[in-house]
C-alpha cells in the first residue's frame, strides 16, 4: 500500500526524545515512544483511504482494508498524544472517517478524543509604512498568482477572465509558475500549457517568473494589491496566508480551507459550490462535469475582478483587513502554546 508511516528512524536512540511530531504521517515506534501528526486531509494516507470514497455515498459503515486498519489502530494507542487537523475541513474529514469506519467503539472514541484543529502559523510580513505606500498609488492595481500547479489553482480561468477585463480597466499581473498541467482537477494538457505561454509571451501587462526564491516571492506579494488562488481542488492553501500577511487582498474559491481563512470582509470568494466536506472536483468525475465547474469559476472570477476593479478603495479596506485576521488567527505565539498542549500529554 501506499502510505505514510514512520516504522524506524535514523536515530539509534529514542529514549531522550519527549514527543514526536509528524505530518501526514503515522507513527509505528512501539508503544514506549509518544507522537503526534498534523494532516491536511486524513490520516493515515493510503491506498484504502486516499480516494475518500465515503465523502460520496450514504453508507454509515466503510469497511477499512488491512493497511488502513492496522494504521489507525496505532492512533488509538495512548502513545498517540495528538491528531492535529490544519483545518475545520480537514477536521471533519477524519471525524467522518473514524465515525463511519468499522473500528470497535472503544477505537472510535480513543482516537475522536485526540482529534483537535490548529491552523498554521503565520507571522505578518509588511509594516505599516510599506502597506500605506504600496497602497498610495493604484491606477493599475497589481495582482499576484504564486504557484507551480497553475491549472489546478484556477489559472487558466485568471487569464479567461482578465483578457476580457483588460479592455475597460488597466491592471498588471505577476506569474510565478512552472505551469504545471495534467492534474486530475483541470484535466490540462500540453496544448493548455502552450496556449497559455503563448498568451503570457504576447501580453506586455503580464510578467512571468518561472521560478523565484521565497523571498522574491514575498518581496512581489508585498508590492501587490490583490493575491490570487482560485483553486479547483486545494487542501490548504498556504500561499493565501502569506498574502494576506503582505498585505493582499486575496480572491479564492471557497473549497476545503479556502473558506476559512478568506471571506467577503478580507478578500473575495468565487463560490463553486463545494460538498459538506468543502470539496468540489473528483479524480474520478466526468470531464464534463469538470468543465461546467471550470466554466462556473470562470464566471465567478469576472464578477469578482470587476467589482473590485471598480471599486479600488475595497481592496485596500480588504487588504488591511487580511492583516488582521493574520493577527488575530495565525498569530505565532498563539499556535505554539496550543500545539504545546499537546506535547504536553506527553508527560502526563
Amino acid at each position: 500500500d501506499k502510505c505514510a508511516v514512520i516504522k524506524q528512524t535514523s536515530i539509534k536512540d529514542l529514549s531522550h526524545i519527549d514527543i514526536l511530531h509528524t505530518f501526514n504521517t503515522v507513527c509505528d515506534v512501539g508503544s514506549s515512544i509518544n507522537w503526534c501528526c498534523t494532516f491536511e486531509s486524513e490520516t493515515p494516507v493510503s491506498t484504502g483511504l486516499i480516494g475518500r470514497v465515503w465523502e460520496r455515498d450514504n453508507r454509515t459503515t466503510y469497511h477499512l482494508d488491512q493497511s488502513s486498519r492496522k494504521m489507525l489502530l496505532l492512533c488509538a494507542k495512548s502513545n498517540c498524544k495528538g491528531l492535529i487537523a490544519i483545518s475545520s475541513s480537514a477536521f471533519n474529514i477524519q471525524y467522518e472517517l473514524i465515525k463511519r469506519s468499522d473500528l470497535p467503539e472503544k477505537h472510535k472514541k480513543a482516537i475522536i478524543d485526540k482529534l483537535i484543529c490548529i491552523h498554521p502559523p503565520q507571522k505578518v510580513l509588511i509594516s505599516k509604512e510599506e502597506f500605506n505606500l504600496k497602497f498610495q498609488e493604484m491606477e493599475q492595481p497589481r495582482l499576484v498568482f504564486a504557484g507551480h500547479d497553475f491549472f489546478r489553482k484556477g489559472g487558466k480561468q485568471i487569464l479567461e477572465a482578465l483578457m476580457k477585463l483588460h479592455e475597460n480597466f488597466q491592471f498588471t499581473l505577476t506569474i510565478i509558475s512552472k505551469v504545471n498541467y495534467g492534474d486530475y482537477a483541470s484535466d490540462s494538457d500540453r496544448s493548455d500549457y502552450s496556449k497559455t505561454m503563448e498568451i503570457i509571451d504576447a501580453t506586455n501587462w503580464i510578467s512571468y517568473y518561472r521560478e523565484l526564491s521565497n523571498t522574491e516571492t514575498i518581496n512581489i506579494m508585498k508590492q501587490a494589491h490583490i493575491g490570487l488562488l482560485p483553486s479547483l481542488a486545494e487542501t490548504y492553501g498556504y500561499s493565501v496566508l502569506e498574502m494576506q500577511a503582505a498585505g493582499c487582498a486575496c480572491i479564492t474559491t471557497n473549497i476545503r480551507a479556502l473558506g476559512e481563512i478568506n471571506n467577503d470582509a478580507c478578500g473575495w470568494i468565487c463560490n463553486i459550490n463545494p460538498n459538506e466536506f468543502g470539496e468540489s472536483i473528483y479524480g474520478s468525475d466526468a470531464l464534463e462535469y469538470k468543465k461546467g465547474v471550470q466554466k462556473k469559476l470562470q464566471q465567478e472570477l469576472f464578477r469578482v475582478f470587476e467589482g473590485a476593479f471598480s471599486n479600488k478603495e475595497s481592496i485596500r479596506i480588504k487588504a488591511l483587513n487580511s492583516i488582521k485576521r493574520i493577527r488575530d488567527n495565525h498569530n505565532p505565539e498563539t499556535i505554539s502554546g496550543l500545539i504545546r498542549s499537546v506535547y504536553d500529554k506527553a508527560g502526563n
